[in-house]
């Protein structure tokens, strides 16, 4: 099972970031959905793992 705290340690809040199909690795991130995507196609990763990151404290992850 992942460790999201160590994976997203260093996520600002309210960025979106792109995860892995196997979610080991951050593939991208960005102020908006469009710039993460962007990086996660570059990293080589097809279908990513979206989601943004909260304003405070904690992890709520949205999939789409």
């Amino acid at each position: 099972m992942t460790d999201y705290g160590d994976l997203l340690k260093n996520i600002p809040p309210k960025t979106w970031v792109a995860l892995s199909k196997d979610e080991t690795r951050v593939v991208g991130q960005g102020g908006s959905y469009g710039e993460a995507v962007s990086q996660a196609g570059k990293a080589g990763e097809e279908d990513p793992i979206l989601f943004k990151t909260p304003e405070s404290d904690g992890l709520q992850l949205f999939f789409l």
